[in-house]
């Protein structure tokens, strides 16, 4: 079964999860009904999740949660190793094919919630010596809950399932150091390498109900350059003398 088949399977339930109701071949599952059926619990996962951020490297009680809600659902198999905070699980098909994978990221922003939401976090932690609040505030209790829903969803159909579907919940995403660890513990070794990754990304400028994409990059990026100026000071009566370093 082509890469194609499995990529099918896995984003007709994100879909269905995320906005509007997309016409099904009768080739498979009603994934819009399989959603529906999973819409309650994938609520509540995201309002605990909410309520319960942690910072990066610390999602100790989140990564608690997400391994014991994995681990009800049948048919997952969650894959032990030097994941830090994060966590790793795949799901195979009963039908031959490849692997393709689906990332979430876990960790919350240091930022004092005043939403007025009845989940609303009421997290404090400290960070480089000061006490601060925590947030998530960039949707990652969102992207965490839909894959859990996303799980499920295939869980009941992976009798019909082509290939493998690999889960990543990548920790420390906001620091930029949470993929690299996963990386570098061999995330993708003994056979799990797969053909494409996805991940579904929440956005405010996107209403509710609808699903948006776009071809090359769509988001900042935490990678990071530095460089080094030398200036020279002088009056500013005569900038043609210096070498302002703040303007460079």
């Amino acid at each position: 079964m082509r890469v194609a088949s499995i990529v099918a399977w896995l984003l007709f339930p994100l879909a269905a999860l995320a906005g509007p109701r997309l016409p099904l071949s009768s080739a498979r599952p009603d994934f819009a009904a399989l959603a529906d059926s999973a819409a309650p619990r994938t609520i509540e996962d995201r309002r605990w999740l909410h309520a319960h951020p942690e910072l990066s490297l610390r999602e100790r009680a989140t990564q608690r949660f997400l391994r014991d809600r994995l681990s009800e659902i049948p048919g997952v198999e969650l894959i032990e190793g030097d994941w830090g905070t994060g966590l790793v699980a795949i799901l195979r098909g009963a039908r031959p094919g490849g692997i393709v994978a689906y990332r979430a990221d876990i960790d919350g922003l240091p930022l004092v919630e005043t939403t007025g939401l009845p989940f609303a976090s009421t997290v404090r932690d400290t960070l480089d010596g000061r006490e601060v609040g925590v947030m998530h505030a960039c949707g990652h209790d969102l992207h965490a809950a839909v894959l859990l829903g996303t799980v499920r969803v295939l869980s009941s159909v992976r009798g019909r399932m082509p290939g493998s579907v690999l889960f990543l919940l990548e920790p420390a995403e906001e620091v930029g150091a949470g993929a690299r660890l996963l990386l570098d513990a061999g995330v993708f070794a003994d056979g799990r390498k797969p053909e494409a990754i996805f991940a579904l990304r929440d956005h405010p400028t996107i209403s509710f109900g609808q699903v948006g994409y776009c071809p090359g990059w769509s988001a900042a990026s935490v990678d990071e350059f530095r460089i080094r100026v030398l200036g020279k000071g002088g009056h500013g009566a005569y900038p043609h003398r210096a070498i302002d370093p703040v303007l460079i």
